[in-house]
Parts: structure tokens; sequence; C-alpha cells
């Protein structure tokens, strides 16, 4: 029974750190990438780096579980779906059948927000030293919190499942 146990603690605590190690691994591929100049597809924020000349992982700012739902959005339903649903009650009704067994978080004119009542994504804020360049150029010293979620993003080619750069906050 002991055994048991001592696994089940040791299998928590992979878990628990592989999804962070998939966070850290992200936000240092997105300075790795900025780097060397290329393009980082999983990145979101509405702000980056210029340059990216060295960094250091400090910390685990913050790690949240939010619910994983299923948007039903009016202007996603007036820009590509009225040749298929004659109303947005429509269109949100189908999904409700479709999700069928799934909670209604939220259900107005705007959007319909469904949740299988299980189901949540990791967002982790990580903490940094970095080493980067202004607009100038000049080096600067910073600590940047890059937040990063579990998501799907385009590369290119294909939508993938993995971590996204949501935020980055210089200190």
């Amino acid at each position: 029974m002991k055994r048991l146990i001592f696994i089940a603690i040791v299998l928590l605590l992979l878990t628990a750190c592989g999804s962070e190690n998939g966070a850290k691994k992200a936000a240092e591929g997105y300075m790795d990438a900025v780097k060397v100049g290329d393009k980082f597809d999983a990145f979101k924020a509405s702000e980056g780096f210029i340059d990216v000349f060295d960094y250091e992982f400090l910390q685990v700012v913050d790690k949240q579980e939010i619910q994983d739902t299923r948007t039903i959005d009016y202007d996603f339903w007036k820009d590509y779906e009225t040749e298929y649903y004659d109303s947005f009650l429509d269109y949100k009704d189908y999904y409700k059948e479709l999700y069928d067994g799934y909670e209604i978080l939220e259900d107005n004119d705007d959007e319909l927000i469904l949740w299988d009542g299980k189901s949540y994504y990791d967002v982790y804020t990580l903490l940094y030293n970095v080493e980067i360049a202004n607009g100038k150029g000049e080096k600067l010293f910073k600590k940047a919190e890059i937040t990063v979620e579990e998501g799907i993003y385009w590369d290119g080619d294909d939508y993938k499942d993995g971590w996204i750069i949501t935020d980055v906050y210089l200190r």
C-alpha cells in the first residue's frame, strides 16, 4: 500500500513538472528564436522583445488552472455562418445539441460558453532575468514575466497543440 501511494505521488509530481517544463521550454524557445531572428509561431502576446542577448530562469510566479470552455460567438456566426444558420439563436441551438451534457456558463446575445465540467488548461507566469535591446539597440537588464498557456496555434501549415506565449511584461 505504501508503495502504491509513493508511486502515485511520484506520478503526480512528474505530471506537474512536465507541465511546468513545457511552459519553460516554450518561453525559452521564444527567446532563443528572437536571439537568432527567427519567427516563433506560438507567440500571441501584443508586444515582445526586439532582441534577446541572454536570459536566466528565476521562478514560477503564478500557476492557474482555467476552465477549458467552448465559446460560440455572435461575430463568428455573422462573418462566416449566416448562410448555414438563419439566426444566431439557431446557431447556438445547434451547438447546445452538439455539446449535449456540457454546462452552459454563459448564454446571451453575444456568446454561448459551454464547459464539459472537468477540463482545465494550465497558465504559467514565469520570471526571467533578461538582457535585451531597446528600440535604439542599447542593452537593458530587466526582469521579464512571461505568461504561457496551453493551447492551439497555427504553425503555417497545421494547427498544433502546445504552449502559447500570451503576455510579456517587463519590470
